[in-house]
């Protein structure tokens, strides 16, 4: 089994080398004709360092630019069709409803560039509007390349304005088509997503998910949320990336409840039942898996066997995320008995909750903290060697 999800990993990420490397041909082949035509293909094609550079910032610029487009792609069509603001980030930049107001914040999330989250209208099920939210950005993307191809005829012939439209629709197609198709790369993309919405479980669970998602925003709890919501539909496909949202939501419910045994089973149900899990998801499970064995028996040879160099990695990237710094805290308490360690640990909880963009789930972690000082202090829990 793991050899089969190797080889599809590999075909993928072969599959996308192959379309960033058309794209790149025909991308650059067709810049350079229309450079060409426009009398700026100089003969010697030593160009000075700082034009170089200039165009790597250029591109670079531009490129946050599209990401920018293509978020706001999702918001615009989102919005035009019942959809209300939940948060818009682009890189580490946040912009997220607080209690009816809109506040910047700093959150990354490994693997994407920017993200841009609606909640859904209330229209739950399968009939609800999911198309023009998941395409909006490719559009987007798409009339950004299409005016900047009109403008580059209509302007005065300059150089640098050429390169800059010419460079701004290229990336523009790029962004586009690399969202557009369907692929998985780290999570689904746009394309993959209305992909696996084909499936009416796959519509009820991203309706959720987003639901979910817009109630978290406004500070409900996942404890307080109805219990039947994270209950799989029967003959659910669990092998639809969408629908696997629901036992890791099921597994998030219990975190927030604190009722850790049921946590526990359910990470070991997803993990047995779900084939072909998103790697964050995985990921997230060992985290919860790695916590919960560290609070409750302590065995040092389950903890090696949980904590590979493969978490520690996911670790290291997504420390911006509070439940990671609570991990990290009862980490170096209980299994490096390093007290100042964990107070460092501690310091960088309440700097990661002051930007954290999830007020619900930062008091989520309070709560778990709390529960484990009181569990230490009257057992004085210490790590099995």
């Amino acid at each position: 089994m793991n050899k089969v999800k190797k080889k599809k990993s590999l075909v993928g990420r072969f599959g996308f080398l192959v379309l960033f490397m058309i794209i790149g041909f025909f991308g650059g082949y067709y810049g350079i004709n229309i450079i060409d035509q426009l009398g700026f293909v100089p003969q010697n094609l030593n160009l000075p360092i700082w034009q170089v550079i200039l165009f790597l910032v250029i591109a670079y610029v531009l490129y946050l630019f599209q990401i920018i487009i293509h978020e706001s792609g999702h918001y615009v069509f989102g919005r035009l069709t019942g959809y209300t603001f939940v948060s818009f980030r682009v890189g580490s930049l946040m912009l997220v409803r607080d209690n009816g107001r809109i506040k910047l914040k700093r959150f990354s999330v490994p693997g994407t560039l920017g993200q841009c989250l609606l909640a859904p209208p209330n229209v739950k099920g399968e009939s609800f509007p999911y198309l023009l939210y998941n395409l909006g950005g490719v559009i987007g993307n798409m009339i950004s390349s299409l005016l900047s191809f009109i403008l580059l005829f209509l302007l005065p012939e300059h150089p640098w304005i050429s390169i800059i439209l010419v460079t701004n629709s290229v990336i523009g197609v790029f962004i586009a088509l690399v969202n557009g198709i369907p692929l998985k790369l780290g999570v689904p993309n746009d394309g993959m997503n209305i992909y696996l919405l084909r499936d009416k479980h796959a519509r009820i669970a991203f309706w959720l998910q987003l639901h979910i998602n817009g109630l978290l925003a406004k500070g409900e709890r996942l404890r307080d949320m109805p219990k039947e919501w994270f209950e799989l539909p029967p003959n659910a496909n669990l092998s639809n990336t969408l629908v696997s949202t629901i036992p890791f939501f099921r597994c998030e419910y219990f975190m927030d409840k604190m009722e850790f045994e049921k946590v526990k089973s359910e990470c070991q149900f997803i993990m047995k039942n779900i084939p072909d899990l998103l790697s964050i998801y995985k990921m997230e499970l060992f985290c919860h898996l790695l916590f919960l064995e560290i609070i409750g028996d302590c065995q040092m040879d389950k903890i090696r066997e949980i904590y590979t160099k493969e978490l520690k990695q996911y670790i290291n990237a997504t420390k911006k995320y509070i439940s990671r710094r609570r991990l990290l805290y009862v980490y170096e308490l209980l299994v490096n008995q390093d007290r100042d360690k964990a107070d460092k640990q501690l310091v960088a909880f309440e700097k990661v909750a002051k930007n954290y963009p999830v007020a619900s789930e930062v008091e989520r972690e309070r709560e778990i903290l709390k529960v484990i000082h009181l569990e230490h202090r009257k057992d004085q829990v210490r790590c099995n060697m």
